[in-house]
């Protein structure tokens, strides 16, 4: 006996792409859509923020923050 199996196609072509990440923009642009953001933590804490995604226990993203460079 065998399954049948079905695959759905995908065509990520740059127009529908395109067109979708202006619509998303769009959105975020009016505050109908936010990110989900667990944490946010400071370069160097980076270990504590890899942990708490460990946990499985972070609901939304964890951010680990970029140290700035002075000129």
């Amino acid at each position: 006996m065998t399954a049948n199996v079905w695959f759905r196609r995908y065509n990520f072509g740059t127009g529908g792409v395109t067109e979708a990440l202006h619509q998303l923009s769009e959105l975020v642009s009016q505050g109908k859509v936010r990110p989900l953001v667990d944490s946010v933590y400071n370069f160097d804490d980076a270990l504590k923020a890899y942990e708490r995604i460990m946990t499985q226990h972070a609901v939304g993203k964890v951010i680990v923050k970029a140290p700035t460079t002075s000129s």
